[in-house]
């Protein structure tokens, strides 16, 4: 994977045969930027103190919490400043769709 290249592993699989749209958007994982905010959140940590973490204005912080999917590289670095592994978790999501498709 390229250093410039962008992690989308999510949602590009199509609904499950047998599964309703309405079906799978309740058990859609939410979106990476999402995630962030909630694991910000619980950790009552501040944007700002985010911001400076990341070495990153406010106004992008607030533009990654509307993402789908984030730079590699960024969210390695999110994962080391919050100390979460997003990897895994968007692992796990892969494999949840990978395998309700079979």
């Amino acid at each position: 994977m390229g250093a410039n290249q962008t992690l989308t592993l999510f949602f590009v699989c199509s609904t499950p045969h047998g599964v309703s749209a309405a079906q799978a958007r309740r058990t859609a994982m939410k979106p990476l930027g999402q995630l962030i905010k909630e694991e910000l959140a619980a950790q009552e940590r501040s944007v700002s103190w985010f911001a400076r973490k990341l070495n990153i204005d406010r106004s992008n912080v607030y533009r990654l919490f509307q993402k789908n999917s984030i730079d590699t590289l960024l969210l390695a670095r999110i994962c080391r400043v919050l100390g979460k592994n997003f990897f895994e978790i968007l692992s796990g999501e892969f494999d949840r769709v990978h395998n309700s498709r079979q």
